[in-house]
């Protein structure tokens, strides 16, 4: 049985960091204030793995976890009121926090998690879960929200480096790297919000950046994506910075983020109704052989089975004042195109089914600042990203980080 499981709070004692780094040979971490990532003058003591399994008011705090054949920390069963801080969480043979089987009220907070060959966090079935000031390194994913109705799920304050890269070795069937994919999620209380990511090329593998997929808001608190910097992605050349409204879903606001060389496209809508984007800033250079386009806004939809968004049912899109400077990349998916060239937005007239229209009129569609060859009202380059966000001040002082950049 592990100890670790029982029902009380695992917190630890702190000795001073002279003697536990002497006698225990731990790492430890020093953080500025208003930091995230783990705490100053936490002694970390290494654990295997832990399991929680319906059971209430436990608090995880101040362990170094690892697991290679599995999990690193798994929440499920009904589990309520659980608190899981200021530890390292990695090397994992799989996810790094798994939460599920109606779990909730779940706080994952000042955490630094890595090496996870599946999502560094997922969640399913279970609801009321908060991920804060979190750093995640060569994961995955960042976080996988999957499959409920109750809402308050959120992903803020985080730094995510390096998705989709991870070696596999235990339940393979992953998917693609996401910064976070919202899927099958629905209800209010839905934030993905203030994170930083950054994906090098050859050092990840991402599809989409945020897929929200089969998801939905509340007409009155929909899904909220803000204030996030995003810099790389990729090489795919089917995803997106940010995909909503895939195979359908409703009452989601993408606003006042940046986006810099993320994957194929910038801001995709696949479907669905009532999805906004508004004062994003979007630049995507001409050095990419996958880039394709700034903003895309269409209709998927599979009769065969009845998935997507029908005919008839995508309407209620809102695109404003965004700003987009977009190169697509030279004979993209055999165009012919011998050198790259401007290519801001695509709007198809028929949804995949082949029907048109692919969606009703899109409300604020002039008041965007849209580059082509002929004019760029926006004129956006590399400098859209700040270099200070490449190791932001709520990184860890870490040495573990710092040998990998």
């Amino acid at each position: 049985t592990n100890p670790l499981s029982m029902s009380h709070t695992h917190n630890l004692t702190t000795m001073s960091l002279l003697t536990s780094a002497l006698l225990c040979g731990v790492m430890l971490f020093a953080t500025p204030t208003h930091a995230a990532g783990i705490p100053e003058g936490t002694t970390l003591t290494p654990s295997g793995p832990i399991v929680i399994s319906g059971e209430s008011n436990v608090t995880i705090s101040g362990r170094k976890i690892s697991n290679p054949n599995g999990a690193c920390v798994r929440v499920e069963n009904n589990s309520s009121n659980i608190v899981i801080e200021n530890s390292e969480i990695g090397p994992c043979g799989d996810r790094g926090i798994r939460i599920e089987l109606g779990s909730n009220n779940i706080t994952i907070r000042n955490n630094y998690i890595h090496d996870t060959s599946n999502d560094a966090i997922w969640s399913y079935k279970s609801h009321h879960i908060a991920v804060d000031s979190n750093v995640m390194i060569n994961v995955w994913s960042g976080y996988g929200m999957w499959t409920t109705s109750e809402g308050h799920l959120s992903f803020t304050n985080n730094f995510v480096k390096n998705v989709g890269a991870t070696e596999c070795t235990v339940n393979c069937d992953r998917g693609f790297g996401n910064i976070v994919q919202g899927a099958f999620v629905r209800g209010p209380a839905i934030r993905i919000t203030d994170n930083v990511a950054i994906n090098i090329a050859g050092e990840s593998s991402t599809e989409d950046l945020v897929s929200i997929y089969q998801s939905s808001g509340k007409a009155s608190d929909p899904i909220l994506i803000a204030r996030n910097k995003f810099n790389g992605g990729g090489p795919s050349t089917s995803s997106f910075g940010m995909q909503l409204g895939d195979m359908g879903g409703s009452y989601i606001v993408a606003e006042d983020n940046i986006l810099v060389n993320p994957p194929m496209g910038g801001l995709g809508i696949a479907g669905g109704h009532d999805i906004t984007y508004r004062n994003n800033k979007v630049y995507g250079d001409n050095k990419r052989d996958f880039s394709g386009v700034g903003v895309s806004v269409g209709r998927v939809y599979r009769p065969s089975d009845g998935v997507g968004t029908p005919p008839g049912e995508c309407y209620g899109h809102v695109v404003e004042n965004n700003e987009i400077t977009f190169w697509q990349a030279a004979n993209l998916h055999g165009s012919g195109k011998t050198e790259p060239f401007l290519f801001p937005f695509y709007i198809p007239n028929k949804g995949t089914d082949g029907v048109s229209p692919a969606c009703a009129n899109i409300a604020g569609w002039s008041t965007n600042k849209f580059d082509t060859n002929k004019a760029q009202p926006a004129n956006l380059d590399s400098s859209l990203w700040n270099p200070a966000w490449n190791t932001p001040s709520f990184l860890p002082d870490n040495p573990y980080f710092y040998s990998v950049q």
